[in-house]
Protein backbone atom coordinates (compact mmCIF):
# COMPACT_ATOMS: atom_id res chain seq x y z
CA UNK A 1 0.00 0.00 0.00
CA UNK A 2 1.34 3.44 -0.91
CA UNK A 3 1.81 5.84 2.03
CA UNK A 4 -0.51 8.71 2.79
CA UNK A 5 1.78 11.55 1.77
CA UNK A 6 -0.14 14.07 3.82
CA UNK A 7 1.29 12.51 6.98
CA UNK A 8 4.76 13.44 5.76
CA UNK A 9 3.99 17.08 5.00
CA UNK A 10 4.36 20.01 7.36
CA UNK A 11 1.23 21.62 5.92
CA UNK A 12 -1.47 19.25 4.72
CA UNK A 13 -3.02 22.07 2.70
CA UNK A 14 0.11 22.36 0.58
CA UNK A 15 -0.07 20.51 -2.76
CA UNK A 16 2.40 17.64 -2.94
CA UNK A 17 3.98 15.68 -5.74
CA UNK A 18 4.98 12.03 -5.67
CA UNK A 19 8.12 11.23 -7.63
CA UNK A 20 8.53 7.71 -8.92
CA UNK A 21 11.78 5.91 -8.12
CA UNK A 22 13.17 6.86 -11.53
CA UNK A 23 12.12 10.49 -11.13
CA UNK A 24 13.58 10.54 -7.63
CA UNK A 25 16.97 9.32 -8.87
CA UNK A 26 17.01 11.98 -11.56
CA UNK A 27 16.03 14.73 -9.12
CA UNK A 28 18.55 13.59 -6.49
CA UNK A 29 21.36 13.36 -9.05
CA UNK A 30 20.64 16.86 -10.32
CA UNK A 31 20.52 18.28 -6.79
CA UNK A 32 23.72 16.47 -5.81
CA UNK A 33 25.60 18.19 -8.61
CA UNK A 34 24.35 21.58 -7.38
CA UNK A 35 25.49 21.07 -3.78
CA UNK A 36 27.86 23.68 -2.43
CA UNK A 37 27.60 23.45 1.36
CA UNK A 38 25.95 20.46 3.02
CA UNK A 39 24.10 17.27 2.23
CA UNK A 40 22.06 15.88 5.13
CA UNK A 41 20.30 12.55 5.37
CA UNK A 42 17.95 11.48 8.15
CA UNK A 43 17.25 7.77 8.55
CA UNK A 44 14.40 7.03 10.93
CA UNK A 45 12.91 3.79 9.63
CA UNK A 46 14.35 0.82 11.50
CA UNK A 47 14.03 -1.81 8.77
CA UNK A 48 14.17 -1.51 5.00
CA UNK A 49 13.70 -4.08 2.26
CA UNK A 50 15.65 -4.19 -1.00
CA UNK A 51 14.37 -7.23 -2.92
CA UNK A 52 16.81 -8.34 -5.58
CA UNK A 53 19.83 -6.61 -4.09
CA UNK A 54 22.55 -9.28 -3.58
CA UNK A 55 23.53 -8.11 -0.10
CA UNK A 56 19.91 -7.91 1.07
CA UNK A 57 19.15 -11.34 -0.36
CA UNK A 58 22.19 -12.78 1.46
CA UNK A 59 20.94 -11.17 4.67
CA UNK A 60 17.49 -12.60 4.09
CA UNK A 61 19.02 -16.07 3.62
CA UNK A 62 20.85 -15.71 6.90
CA UNK A 63 24.33 -15.51 5.32
CA UNK A 64 25.49 -12.56 7.39
CA UNK A 65 29.16 -12.69 6.36
CA UNK A 66 28.31 -12.57 2.65
CA UNK A 67 25.72 -9.86 3.31
CA UNK A 68 28.29 -7.70 5.11
CA UNK A 69 30.87 -8.10 2.37
CA UNK A 70 28.39 -7.36 -0.38
CA UNK A 71 26.86 -4.29 1.23
CA UNK A 72 30.30 -2.85 1.96
CA UNK A 73 31.32 -3.43 -1.65
CA UNK A 74 28.17 -1.72 -2.90
CA UNK A 75 28.68 1.34 -0.72
CA UNK A 76 32.37 1.62 -1.64
CA UNK A 77 31.29 2.24 -5.24
CA UNK A 78 29.82 5.56 -4.09
CA UNK A 79 33.34 6.85 -3.44
CA UNK A 80 33.56 8.73 -6.73
CA UNK A 81 30.20 10.40 -6.17
CA UNK A 82 31.16 11.35 -2.61
CA UNK A 83 34.52 12.60 -3.80
CA UNK A 84 32.93 14.91 -6.34
CA UNK A 85 30.96 16.61 -3.58
CA UNK A 86 33.83 16.70 -1.10
CA UNK A 87 36.07 18.34 -3.71
CA UNK A 88 33.57 21.21 -3.83
CA UNK A 89 33.76 21.64 -0.06
CA UNK A 90 30.43 19.91 0.61
CA UNK A 91 29.96 18.32 4.02
CA UNK A 92 28.20 14.95 3.94
CA UNK A 93 26.18 14.33 7.07
CA UNK A 94 23.88 11.50 8.11
CA UNK A 95 21.85 11.13 11.29
CA UNK A 96 20.73 7.56 11.97
CA UNK A 97 17.92 7.14 14.50
CA UNK A 98 18.33 3.87 16.40
CA UNK A 99 15.50 2.45 18.46
CA UNK A 100 16.13 -0.17 21.09
CA UNK A 101 16.15 -3.09 20.87
CA UNK A 102 18.22 -2.89 17.69
CA UNK A 103 16.53 -4.49 14.69
CA UNK A 104 18.24 -7.30 12.75
CA UNK A 105 18.19 -5.06 9.67
CA UNK A 106 20.24 -2.38 11.41
CA UNK A 107 22.79 -4.98 12.47
CA UNK A 108 23.02 -6.05 8.82
CA UNK A 109 23.32 -2.46 7.57
CA UNK A 110 25.84 -1.30 10.17
CA UNK A 111 29.06 -2.48 8.43
CA UNK A 112 28.18 -0.22 5.49
CA UNK A 113 28.39 2.83 7.74
CA UNK A 114 32.07 2.16 8.30
CA UNK A 115 32.59 2.34 4.54
CA UNK A 116 30.48 5.50 4.30
CA UNK A 117 32.69 7.08 6.94
CA UNK A 118 35.85 6.02 5.12
CA UNK A 119 34.75 7.75 1.92
CA UNK A 120 33.90 10.99 3.66
CA UNK A 121 30.52 10.90 5.36
CA UNK A 122 29.99 11.96 8.96
CA UNK A 123 27.49 9.63 10.65
CA UNK A 124 25.84 10.47 13.95
CA UNK A 125 23.38 8.63 16.18
CA UNK A 126 21.19 10.60 18.59
CA UNK A 127 21.01 9.47 22.18
CA UNK A 128 17.46 8.05 22.46
CA UNK A 129 16.68 9.81 25.73
CA UNK A 130 17.62 13.19 24.28
CA UNK A 131 15.24 13.02 21.31
CA UNK A 132 12.19 11.49 22.99
CA UNK A 133 10.40 14.84 22.63
CA UNK A 134 11.05 14.82 18.88
CA UNK A 135 9.90 11.32 18.00
CA UNK A 136 6.36 12.50 17.16
CA UNK A 137 7.49 15.52 15.16
CA UNK A 138 6.20 15.21 11.60
CA UNK A 139 9.69 15.93 10.31
CA UNK A 140 11.03 12.80 12.02
CA UNK A 141 10.78 10.80 8.82
CA UNK A 142 13.43 9.74 6.34
CA UNK A 143 14.48 12.70 4.21
CA UNK A 144 17.34 14.19 2.22
CA UNK A 145 18.28 17.86 2.51
CA UNK A 146 20.36 19.52 -0.22
CA UNK A 147 21.89 22.76 1.11
CA UNK A 148 18.87 24.99 1.62
CA UNK A 149 17.17 24.53 -1.75
CA UNK A 150 15.57 21.07 -1.70
CA UNK A 151 14.14 18.45 0.65
CA UNK A 152 13.21 15.02 -0.62
CA UNK A 153 10.85 13.14 1.69
CA UNK A 154 11.41 9.42 1.24
CA UNK A 155 8.44 7.06 1.28
CA UNK A 156 8.37 3.33 1.97
CA UNK A 157 5.61 0.76 1.98
CA UNK A 158 4.70 -1.35 5.00
CA UNK A 159 7.47 -3.84 4.15
CA UNK A 160 10.13 -1.12 4.01
CA UNK A 161 10.44 -1.03 0.21
CA UNK A 162 11.17 2.41 -1.24
CA UNK A 163 8.21 3.61 -3.31
CA UNK A 164 9.05 7.21 -4.16
CA UNK A 165 9.68 10.69 -2.83
CA UNK A 166 8.05 14.05 -2.33
CA UNK A 167 10.11 17.13 -3.24
CA UNK A 168 9.89 20.30 -1.17
CA UNK A 169 11.32 23.49 -2.63
CA UNK A 170 9.36 26.17 -0.78
CA UNK A 171 12.06 28.13 1.06
CA UNK A 172 10.14 28.39 4.34
CA UNK A 173 9.44 24.67 4.50
CA UNK A 174 12.99 23.78 3.50
CA UNK A 175 14.20 26.02 6.32
CA UNK A 176 11.96 24.15 8.77
CA UNK A 177 13.65 20.89 7.83
CA UNK A 178 17.07 22.52 8.00
CA UNK A 179 16.37 23.76 11.52
CA UNK A 180 15.08 20.34 12.50
CA UNK A 181 18.23 18.67 11.15
CA UNK A 182 20.40 21.07 13.11
CA UNK A 183 18.43 20.43 16.31
CA UNK A 184 19.48 16.77 16.17
CA UNK A 185 23.22 17.40 15.97
CA UNK A 186 23.96 18.43 19.58
CA UNK A 187 21.94 15.44 20.78
CA UNK A 188 23.98 12.96 18.76
CA UNK A 189 27.24 11.05 19.04
CA UNK A 190 29.56 9.56 16.40
CA UNK A 191 28.23 6.20 15.26
CA UNK A 192 31.48 4.56 16.36
CA UNK A 193 30.83 5.74 19.92
CA UNK A 194 27.28 4.42 19.79
CA UNK A 195 28.42 0.98 18.66
CA UNK A 196 30.73 0.76 21.67
CA UNK A 197 27.59 0.88 23.79
CA UNK A 198 26.01 -1.85 21.64
CA UNK A 199 28.79 -4.27 20.67
CA UNK A 200 26.37 -6.52 18.79
CA UNK A 201 26.56 -3.94 16.00
CA UNK A 202 30.26 -4.69 15.53
CA UNK A 203 29.86 -8.41 14.88
CA UNK A 204 30.16 -8.27 11.08
CA UNK A 205 32.02 -4.98 10.60
CA UNK A 206 35.27 -6.76 9.75
CA UNK A 207 33.70 -9.51 7.62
Amino acid sequence: MAPDLRSYCMNTNTPYQMLTKTEFLKEAHSAWNKLSGRFFKLEELQSFAEPGDPSFEAYRRGDRIAAARLIKSRVAKQGIMYGSALSRGVKLLRVRIVDLPITPYLSYEWPAYHVNATIGETILVPEPALISDLRHDRRMKDFLLFDDFLVLLLHYDSAGVFVGATPITDSERVQEYKEFSESLLPKSMPFTEFEKLHPELQEFVDA
